[in-house]
């Protein structure tokens, strides 16, 4: 890895770094109505697991704002401006951002022998378009970036586009940096990281960077899910929507499903997380091999 001289910026203010929580506990009424909101915005369903997780995060953001009860913050969002400065706040705490590089390595094997040989012979020359829905930090569509890139000859500069989007605005400002703590590529291979990513010589931690060339290569956006459509500019040959729809409800899921198989190029391939499937669910799509799923009509 080349070294540069580069430092993480200051961040967005995340809640961990407020001291102090509100008083109180909060109540088993106080934590369905925040279930309830939180499910209708975004689809995902809280389990009772995580009330005191939420009860934590929610009390820090409660005394940082200056209310002094659950009960106070629940009234402030059932105005037109709490609900407005507070839903992406509330979005941040209960998505789940663990991610890492090269994650689930089969997909990526997959794309190399498979997924582009059949994208190619259906679009011979012409861009092909990957959607990471539901991208967290960026390490998915990093990785997406370096596998085309590897893939694809050099002439062909243009030759794939990434687009990248999460329903949380914290997580992806922290993704368009690209800046990650050096234990987060230790599995990486040595040939990709000598290529791929800038480590920092005047920092006390050490961290990465990834490379000008892929950061620019991957768009990121926000995007919610929940939305009744989805604006992309074109469709997708390959989406990838990994551990995210294991968090909705069944009903969700399909919805969620068919609208990503919607985006979906005609033989496009859709890519779940090792937990999810399609199974039971009336989709355009068919299993190509295990959580690979592509696009029929």
């Amino acid at each position: 890895m080349k070294q540069e001289d580069f430092s993480i910026p200051m961040m967005h203010q995340t809640l961990a770094a407020s001291h102090g929580a509100a008083k109180g506990n909060l109540s088993a009424r106080e934590f369905v109505k925040l279930s309830n909101l939180i499910e209708k915005y975004c689809g995902i369903v809280l389990s009772e697991t995580k009330k005191i997780h939420v009860e934590n995060k929610i009390g820090k953001r409660i005394k940082q704002i200056g209310l002094s009860s659950f009960d106070a913050y629940l009234q402030f969002i059932d105005t037109p401006a709490g609900y407005k400065q507070e839903i992406f706040i509330l979005m941040d705490i209960v998505t789940t951002n663990k991610t890492d590089f090269f994650r689930e390595p089969a997909h990526f094997d997959f794309i190399r022998n498979t997924a582009i040989n059949q994208i190619q012979l259906l679009r011979p020359q012409q861009q092909i378009k990957i959607w990471s829905a539901g991208c967290s930090s960026g390490e998915e569509p990093y990785t997406l970036a370096m596998v085309m890139t590897e893939i694809l000859p050099e002439s062909w500069i243009d030759g794939y586009a990434i687009f990248a989007t999460d329903i949380s605005g914290g997580i992806l400002r922290e993704a368009q940096l690209g800046i990650y703590e050096l234990e987060k590529i230790a599995e990486v291979p040595l040939s990709i990281k000598q290529k791929y990513f800038l480590k920092s010589r005047i920092t006390q931690k050490p961290i990465v960077r990834v490379v000008p060339d892929i950061r620019q290569k991957v768009k990121f956006a926000y995007l919610n899910l929940m939305n009744e459509e989805y604006e992309l500019p074109e469709k997708m040959d390959i989406i990838f929507c990994r551990n995210v729809i294991i968090y909705f409800d069944k009903a969700v899921q399909q919805d969620v499903v068919r609208k990503l198989a919607g985006q979906l190029a005609p033989g496009g391939y859709l890519f779940l997380g090792h937990s999810e499937t399609i199974l039971g669910m009336d989709v355009p799509l068919e299993r190509v091999a295990s959580t690979i799923y592509r696009r029929i009509d």
